[in-house]
């Protein structure tokens, strides 16, 4: 109840700074707006006095004496605006309700059945879920847990964490206040789930000034997939089974066909579903892409101003969204520049914009990152990498399907306003094609989907307008028709696949190894375990564990070659172990099948060396260090 209260609090404060700051549009704009402000407050608030007090309840609790008197005070600040005469104010048409609880409907469901189901007394997740959420899991109960600020990589101890890591902690807020870990994971990823929604139909609604439009874009967007369908269908000749295996197999989608060159993800299963910092940054990032287009539309300073603290606050967010509202607002400048009739009150705009921008995230970005020696092979040159083997104007047809299409003739008679507005997608693009910013190729689609975001807007205009050359009103409804199969059948047939595909992450042995090790270990604990992605140690019980899987460490931009060769030497060299142990502050050391299967070795050694703090089934701990052996737990 406490953490429910807590995060009431803040969205009630975000929706009264909203109310004043957009007084003028439609109540449903103002609450989502305020929703918006007021979760990225409850990110943001703990955050100075964590560092003092790590994040603990003290730290939040002068949150809310912090936000509290300053909601007040911008309230009082800001007058309730009248109207000002800056242009039209945007509306929010009813049909929009529908579109978000359909939706909303669609993707909350998804998350119950995929994050952390509770079944048969072990926990299952989705096919999508699988590979990021002990990753983020491990983020949070760790958190929580531990308490100390700024917060240790939980798989890589002795690290600081640099990743973008405020999505997570602020599951781990509601984790510190009692909800259990699944129940911390879901209820703030409903509300971004219903703010990503919400956000895009007003943006798509503010450039397209149609609401069939809008829909249809967003439509386009969330069940994008490309042309995938068209080879999934064709398999069915070969292996008739084909379409069965898509209600039962593990990864047997039409939004990802290795041997086919189909790479473009569906933005619901693979983006919003699986990937937390990117569903909290995309919440954040359409409000600010409508605030930032507000700006330009009205000419008033306050939608520079509030645009730009936000993009400041992005950076320990998500990092790709803040990097993709910097080039989007460097090339809106650019592109409305030249019509622009005022250049010097237009630049004074501009520097509302990026002054708060640098203020704010510089700091961030050097201490979180550019302070850290990142892995070699983070930004690569290299053009064209996701196409293995197909002409690239055939592999983006596969891929983009008709949007991609649709958007060459549609920018071919593009007006100048709508060149305006999609000047930014054509850069992200390019950068997208010509760089790589992780070592796993496939994190560009954080990029291309923003470029495909106002491609779908781009294209649903462009459908929208001929749809008015046509005077027979049936072929205008079949021109819509065939357009949204084609562009969304890939992705419907992906999103019934994650319905109705799960599988088990962790056994009913790991939910008792859980149990003990948040109970009866120091919450500071490091564990010696197998370099495996869903060890319970981390994911559940919040302890910190010497390393986990090697593609998340290097995707975090982390040398982990001789910690690895040191772990297999710890697990199979018996003279080698005290003085490793020693060394990297091992508390404990974990044994199980995994362990004892991938280093080759079994526990005997320990059993004569070590006492044996826990033992069930396959899994055996013993403790290492003194601290571990003299450790007495308060009660269980």
């Amino acid at each position: 109840m406490t953490a429910i209260l807590l995060f009431l609090f803040f969205l009630f404060c975000g929706i009264l700074i909203a109310h004043h700051l957009f007084h003028e549009y439609h109540p449903a704009i103002r609450i989502w707006a305020g929703l918006t402000l007021g979760v990225l407050s409850l990110m943001w608030a703990p955050i100075p006095f964590a560092f003092f007090w790590g994040f603990s309840v003290l730290a939040h609790g002068l949150a809310v004496v912090l936000m509290g008197p300053l909601t007040l005070l911008i309230t009082r600040l800001i007058p309730l605006s009248k109207n000002q005469n800056n242009g039209p104010k945007p509306t929010f048409p009813s049909a929009f309700h529908i579109t978000i609880v359909l939706f909303s409907a669609i993707c909350s469901t998804l998350l119950f059945q995929q994050i952390f189901l509770p079944k048969d007394g072990a926990l299952f997740v989705g096919p999508s879920t699988y590979g990021d959420l002990p990753v983020h899991s491990a983020i949070i109960t760790t958190i929580a847990e531990h308490q100390t600020f700024p917060p240790e990589n939980p798989v890589y101890s002795g690290h600081k964490l640099t990743y973008p890591f405020l999505a997570d902690s602020l599951c781990s807020t509601f984790l510190l206040f009692g909800l259990n870990l699944r129940w911390a994971i879901l209820v703030p990823s409903f509300l971004f789930i219903v703010l990503v929604l919400t956000g895009f139909l007003i943006f798509a609604y503010e450039i397209l000034k149609r609401t069939a439009a809008a829909i249809l874009a967003a439509l386009l967007f969330f069940f994008s997939g490309g042309l995938g369908f068209i080879y999934f269908i064709e398999k069915l000749k070969i292996s008739p089974d084909n379409f069965t295996r898509l209600f039962h197999g593990y990864s047997v989608t039409p939004t990802n066909i290795g041997d086919q060159n189909i790479y473009m993800w569906n933005v619901i299963c693979h983006i919003l579903i699986p990937q937390r910092t990117s569903l909290t940054g995309w919440s954040i990032l359409f409000f600010v892409l409508w605030v930032l287009y507000r700006g330009l539309s009205t000419q008033h300073k306050k939608y520079f101003l509030i645009s730009g603290i936000i993009t400041g606050l992005m950076p320990i967010i998500h990092t790709p969204s803040y990097f993709i509202l910097i080039v989007i607002g460097i090339f809106w400048f650019l592109a409305f520049l030249f019509t622009s009739q005022n250049k010097k009150g237009y630049l004074e705009n501009w520097l509302y914009w990026l002054l708060p921008l640098l203020l704010l995230s510089i700091p961030q970005n050097y201490y979180w990152f550019a302070s850290e020696a990142s892995a070699p092979s983070f930004f690569r040159f290299k053009w064209n990498a996701f196409n293995i083997h197909d002409n690239w104007f055939w592999f983006w047809i596969k891929n983009g399907g008709v949007v991609f299409v649709l958007s060459i003739p549609a920018l071919i008679g593009i007006s100048r306003k709508n060149f305006q507005f999609y000047v930014p997608a054509i850069i992200l693009f390019l950068v997208a094609e010509a760089i790589l910013f992780a070592p796993w190729t496939a994190d560009n689609n954080k990029i291309f989907f923003i470029w495909y975001a106002f491609s779908v807007i781009l294209v649903s205009g462009y459908i929208f307008e001929l749809f008015d050359l046509l005077n027979i009103r049936r072929e205008r409804w079949v021109l819509i028709a065939m357009i949204t199969f084609l562009g969304t059948f890939s992705g419907i047939l992906s999103v019934c696949h994650d319905f109705t595909v799960s599988n088990q992450i962790n056994s009913n042995t790991d939910l008792a190894v859980a149990d003990y090790v948040r109970y009866k270990t120091p919450k500071d604990a490091i564990f010696l375990t197998a370099a495996i992605h869903n060890n319970p140690v981390s994911t559940l019980a919040g302890r910190r564990r010497l390393m986990g899987l090697p593609a998340i460490l290097n995707s975090h931009g982390i040398n982990f070659k001789k910690r690895e060769k040191d772990i297999i030497a710890m697990y199979r060299n018996p003279k080698k172990f005290p003085l490793l142990a020693d060394r990297y502050h091992v508390d404990y050391i974990y044994f199980s099948d995994t362990e004892r299967g991938m280093y080759k070795t079994d526990n005997a050694y320990f059993e004569q060396a070590y006492p044996k703090t826990f033992s069930y089934r396959d899994v055996n701990i013993y403790a290492i260090s003194n601290r571990a052996k003299n450790y007495q737990p308060k009660g269980f």
